[in-house]
């Protein structure tokens, strides 16, 4: 569910409340319990097994139960908060990993708080790749709508940095993860990759910044070369 004292446990809950308007299937999550109880009034039930969620979603919110967040004050994370939010990010990933679950949905959360106990990665998407032993050059988040995906090409980094982490070798690989998610699991068998510039208008031609020139071509001509447009 993310940070327990975030907005994620409310999301799931209007989830699990739009399930018959939507067609969801069974769902359940994984956290601390109260952080639902204390934003919404819906019947939630705490499961043990994973096995037990699908005859529970009938008639309630599943929830696996993770350690207590402590006191949990919506809109006020905190190190305890994010202790939960980690270990109920490790519990769900080693779920669908072992095949006990078939997909993952991470909530929102407090990295500030993450990185306060020590939390290494620059986010949840980073944290993923490497349980699944996924090289982060390789994995991508994609931002997916019925006609558009969009992969940024940098992640959890403060925008004055992006211009010197853009390379030649970044970008192909992350086109190259994008092409074969694409193709493996939306079913796109040719698909058309937009690389957007990094400048306004693109740099125009070296005059407002050269990376388009230096960097994002180069690495456009070895995609094709590939064969990839």
């Amino acid at each position: 569910m993310g940070d327990p004292a975030g907005v994620g446990p409310e999301i799931v809950a209007k989830a699990w409340a739009a399930r018959h308007q939507r067609a969801l299937p069974p769902f359940f999550a994984v956290g601390d319990a109260r952080s639902v109880s204390r934003v919404w009034d819906g019947p939630v039930a705490t499961i043990r097994d994973v096995r037990e969620a699908a005859t529970v979603f009938v008639d309630a919110l599943p929830i696996l139960g993770v350690q207590d967040a402590g006191e949990i004050v919506p809109g006020v994370p905190d190190t305890e908060g994010a202790r939960c939010a980690l270990q109920s990010l490790e519990m769900a990933v080693g779920l669908v990993r072992e095949g006990a679950a078939r997909a993952l949905v991470t909530g929102p959360v407090s990295k500030s708080q993450l990185y306060a106990i020590g939390f290494t990665y620059p986010g949840q998407t980073e944290f993923v790749a490497e349980r699944c032993g996924v090289s982060r050059d390789n994995a991508v988040m994609m931002l997916a709508g019925p006609d558009l995906r969009v992969v940024p090409m940098t992640t959890h980094v403060p925008l004055a940095d992006v211009p010197g982490l853009l390379t030649i070798e970044l970008i192909v690989a992350k086109a190259r993860a994008t092409v074969r998610g694409l193709q493996r699991n939306f079913g796109i068998e040719q698909p058309r990759l937009v690389l957007a510039g990094l400048n306004p208008h693109a740099g125009e031609g070296g005059a407002l910044g050269r990376e388009e020139i230096d960097v994002m071509e180069p690495a456009l001509a070895l995609l094709r070369a590939e064969g990839i447009d």
